[in-house]
């Protein structure tokens, strides 16, 4: 099992648990690069959209930008 395919089993509707996923997907990022299974690139995919449609897409979009800040 790749190290996304983990993380992505983790996801939840809390959007503490969703915040968490996401920084431990950019840290993971910076480290390794996305697998090249299509099914868990789609699976990825979803997880991002639902994050992203979230009401908390604005504190999602500041800790991104914070966490790209440091490259």
């Amino acid at each position: 099992m790749s190290w996304l395919s983990q993380l992505l089993e983790r996801n939840a509707s809390d959007p503490r648990i969703r915040l968490e996923l996401g920084q431990k997907i950019l840290e993971q990022l910076v480290v390794s690069r996305l697998p090249s299974d299509s099914k868990l690139l789609n699976k990825f995919c979803d997880v991002l959209f639902q994050w992203l449609s979230s009401s908390n897409f604005k504190v999602s979009v500041q800790l991104c930008r914070e966490s790209f800040a440091s490259f």
